[in-house]
This record gives structure tokens, sequence and C-alpha cells, in this order.
């Protein structure tokens, strides 16, 4: 392990810019890093190079609930139906993932307490919706999925962190801004941590916009290499390498992983 603390005067300068080319040296080596930041560090993209096996990490103490499930279970929520008054385009449709057994949440069943539900015993997690900002629905950013019988349509933090997620998933949230963090004096606090608080294994989101057409094609080759065998950081870190190599300027660059 090794840890440096850097503290600033003034202005942030770029995230890019934020740890020495010496402690990135001193990194490489190693199978996999783990940052811990508070905010406005804390999900802030590129603040390590994309060919470092990186993930923002939390204090939660090592889980103690069991083995997960063994029979795999993967929850898919697409085709959401936000209120029109959102003014929100359509997410292009998802279908369920392959070679996993899943559920699909679509149209209206899509509502925050029927997906909370399916979550409980999930092992894979896959929401494709928007991710929105506004302080009077959530202080962390939300989902935006379809209401309920009492108008009810946004996934908060606080929700997902009530939940219990016994099958310890891996979760991707291909939505845009879900990794904006509150600045909580005590821990970083955000829609993904909120989720690695109920009991994910790891989060995957991006601070970017997520195109629909490719956002399946790279989180799903990111969740084949980890069915086989690969950590996720590694898996986040090689597929996003071929990507890059292909369009140095892709958006993938900007997906960030919890855990």
């Amino acid at each position: 392990p090794w840890i440096a603390r850097k503290t600033f005067a003034g202005p942030l300068p770029p995230f890019a810019e934020l740890v020495p080319a010496d402690a990135i040296a001193r990194l490489r080596p190693c199978g996999a890093v783990v940052v811990l930041a508070s905010a406005p560090l804390h999900g802030a993209p590129r603040l390590l190079p994309a060919d470092l096996p990186w993930a923002y990490g939390s204090q939660r103490p090592a889980s103690s609930g069991g083995p997960s499930p063994s029979t795999p279970r993967a929850v898919v929520v697409a085709d959401v139906e936000p209120p029109a008054s959102l003014g929100l385009p359509r997410v292009g449709a998802w279908a369920p993932s392959t070679g996993v057994p899943s559920v699909a949440l679509t149209g209206a069943a899509a509502t925050p307490t029927r997906v909370l539900a399916e979550l409980a015993d999930a092992t894979e997690v896959e929401v494709h919706a928007h991710g929105l900002v506004d302080l009077a629905v959530s202080e962390a950013s939300y989902l935006a999925l379809s209401p309920d019988e009492r108008g009810s349509f946004a996934l908060t933090a606080g929700a997902v962190r009530e939940a219990t997620l016994r099958g310890a998933p891996v979760v991707v949230l291909a939505a845009c801004s879900v990794t904006r963090t509150v600045e909580h004096h005590h821990q970083p606090w955000s829609l993904p941590m909120a989720f690695v608080a109920a009991g994910a294994r790891v989060v995957f989101g991006s601070a970017a916009p997520v195109p629909d057409a490719a956002a399946p094609t790279f989180f799903r080759a990111v969740l084949a290499r980890i069915r086989a065998g690969e950590e996720p950081a590694v898996a986040l870190r090689n597929e996003r390498v071929a990507w890059l190599a292909r369009d140095p300027a892709s958006w993938v660059a900007d997906v960030l992983a919890f855990h």
C-alpha cells in the first residue's frame, strides 16, 4: 500500500494534473489502485491515467453478510417512462444481458419501489436511464425512473442506501451525472457510493454523457471480463484501453469504478 496526502491553497488544477508523475510511476507496479478521497475529488474523472487499474474506494468494513448467491441473476432496468414534465429525451432500448438469467424491468413497471425490490438478490444490475441533479429532489444525483401510483419516480441515493443488496452485485449505471458527489465532511456521498453502502461489490458510472448506442457494448464487455475472473478495476482498465486505442477521444475515459 502507498498513501499520499495533498492539500491545495488555491483553485484545483485539472483533475488529470493533480497526481504528480513520480507518484503515478510508483503506482504502476500495483495490481490495482484504490483512491480514497473526499469531495470535490471523490468521483472526479481522469484522476489517474486510463491505463492504470483504479477505483474510488470507501472505508466500509469487509462484508460479513455471508457468501453471495451461487445462482447468477441479472436485473436490467431500461425503456423507462419518466414524467413528461421533465422534458427528457427517450433513452434507447437495451435488451437483457446474454449469458445470465435476467429480469427486465421496462416501461411503467420500472418504478423505484419495484426496482429496489428486484435488486435485493441480483448479482448483476444494469440501469439505462437518465441521471439528474436537482437538490429539491435529492442531495446527490438520482435516477429518473417510471412513476408509481403516487407519482414517485426518483430513485435517490438515500433510498438506495436503505436497501440491502444480498447478491453483492456488479452495478452498471449507464446514466449521465451519476458520479456527482455531495461535500459531506465525514465521507463521500453519491449515488454510486449509496449502492456500495447497500452491498454492491462494485459500481460503474460515468461523469460524462453516456451514448445510448455504444453503452451496452462497452459495459457488457466489462461485465464479461469480470465473469471470466478479472477484478473489476482491471476489467474496466482493459476494456477502456482497448476502446481508447481505437478512439482516443472516446467517452469511456470518463467511466469510473466505485467499491
